[in-house]
């Protein structure tokens, strides 16, 4: 008998153009994931009722989701 392996589930590319976070104030290392829905980012660190986004280039997304809320308003 073979033992068979489990498939190791990759998890989905995040499309950094899209994603959008809230600072939490933490040295801007963490900001709070604003996507919908279950995250299934692979950097999504589930914290509490929210997820944490621990992507490297967090700062350049935090500085494009304030631009964004800018231009919205």
């Amino acid at each position: 008998m073979t033992k068979q392996t489990a498939k190791a589930k990759s998890l989905p590319e995040c499309d950094l153009r899209d994603c959008r976070v809230e600072s939490v104030g933490i040295d801007d290392q963490f900001a709070e994931c604003l996507m919908e829905g279950p995250n299934d980012c692979e950097y999504a660190l589930a914290f509490g009722y929210c997820f944490l986004c621990k992507h490297p280039h967090v700062n350049e997304m935090l500085l494009r989701s304030k631009q964004a809320e800018v231009l919205a308003v």
